[in-house]
């Protein structure tokens, strides 16, 4: 049985209306390894929404559970596809150590061999940890010393680690941080081929964070009717209000109705932004001697994240097209309907469907309804509308 959240780390705090998805996937998925079955889940969502900080907490949970060994991957930092399965190897390998208690100095110096698998794999062959570890050994070692093709590697890596882990009564999950970014970057030759060692294994789960949709709910997709799908939204306004409260109760401040509103409005539920905003807006209040956080503080909230999210929103503006910076200047304005984004930018009609589509395939804006648009990020909304106004 995986094992019951403590209190203390299902805080309001700490998972800020998560509870549920943290729990249904968990319990789904020990209801599956008891049945003996295999499941996947991912999770999406759009960025800042706390799918990374959900899928830690996770793994957290599944590391201290003794039959299950956890490998997490995050697939923005992931450049090829060999790196892909040197990192997974990697992380088999240390959370199969960790799992086998080995003496505190081994622990240390295979912590500093993990650096290349080369040397992580010499110093694991010449251990004896009383079951064969030999064929995942072999298979990677093989795999870098002749540089055979990745597909050779992934065949060897992924076989090896479903039957070291079915042999010594271990179900392995995969955690895998913006999946679809990963998929983006290596390719449908990965993806069709990834798809198809991880449907054969038999002691394997993934668990996935992922914001476009696409990948996972279209039918022309590879990994469409692969996964169970939890969607994240944004936090309601009873768990902003929820939040603040234990806030409250903790650091002996206040909030008006009015802040608390105003904090809603501003962060749109994002846990990322709401925590930020509600520190910088609790600490004008403090600064001026007051323990009740009202409106105004907000606005001074506001203020000091804009001036710090500056350099980024800049970057990031900064990357787009004459076109495609108007779009989102148009849309700032309350333009948020192809007819309004056309009176406002005034493009030639027939090119507008497409440059709208182009600004939503970046991330900067998304579908608010079958005909209207808003922009993805609450603050750099805002930082538009205030670049607006002085403009």
């Amino acid at each position: 049985m995986l094992n019951s959240f403590s209190q203390g780390l299902m805080s309001t705090q700490l998972l800020l209306g998560r509870r549920r998805i943290v729990l249904n996937i968990l319990e789904d998925l020990n209801s599956a390894i008891e049945s003996g079955s295999v499941q996947h889940y991912v999770i999406i969502g759009d960025r800042g929404l706390g799918k990374s900080s959900v899928l830690n907490f996770i793994a957290r949970e599944l590391s201290s559970n003794t039959k299950t060994l956890t490998i997490m991957i995050f697939g923005d930092r992931i450049l090829s596809k060999k790196q892909f399965y040197d990192q997974l190897v990697e992380g088999f390998l240390e959370s199969f150590s960790k799992k086998k208690n080995l003496p505190v100095d081994l622990k240390e110096n295979y912590t500093k061999a993990l650096s290349t698998i080369s040397s992580a794999l010499s110093l694991v062959s010449s251990v004896s940890f009383g079951i064969n570890l030999g064929p995942i050994i072999q298979a990677a070692f093989t795999a870098l010393e002749n540089k055979r093709t990745w597909r050779k590697y992934a065949d060897q890596a992924i076989g090896s680690i479903n039957r070291v882990s079915k042999e010594n009564n271990f179900h392995t999950v995969i955690l895998l941080d913006d999946f679809d970014t990963l998929i983006e970057s290596l390719g449908s030759d990965f993806v069709q081929d990834f798809r198809g060692r991880i449907s054969e294994t038999t002691s394997t789960s993934l668990i996935s964070t992922a914001t476009n949709a696409s990948f996972f709910t279209r039918n022309d997709q590879p990994f469409y009717s692969f996964f169970k799908i939890y969607p994240m939204e944004s936090l309601t306004v009873e768990e902003v209000r929820e939040f603040l409260i234990e806030k409250a109760k903790k650091e002996n401040v206040s909030f008006t109705d009015e802040s608390i509103g105003r904090i809603y409005s501003l962060s749109k539920g994002w846990p990322l932004y709401l925590r930020s905003l509600t520190r910088e807006a609790s600490l004008s209040a403090i600064l001026d001697h007051r323990s009740c956080v009202s409106e105004s503080d907000v606005e001074i909230g506001l203020r000091n994240m804009l001036i710090n999210l500056e350099p980024a929103f800049r970057a990031n503006y900064d990357s787009l097209s004459v076109v495609q910076k108007a779009i989102l200047r148009a849309v700032s304005k309350g333009c948020n309907t192809p007819s309004l984004i056309y009176k406002e930018v005034k493009l030639p009609r027939g090119s507008i469907g497409p440059s709208i589509e182009r600004v939503v395939e970046k991330g900067k804006l998304q579908k608010a309804g079958k005909a209207s648009y808003k922009i993805s990020d609450p603050l750099f909304e805002e930082w538009l509308r205030e670049k607006s106004i002085h403009s």
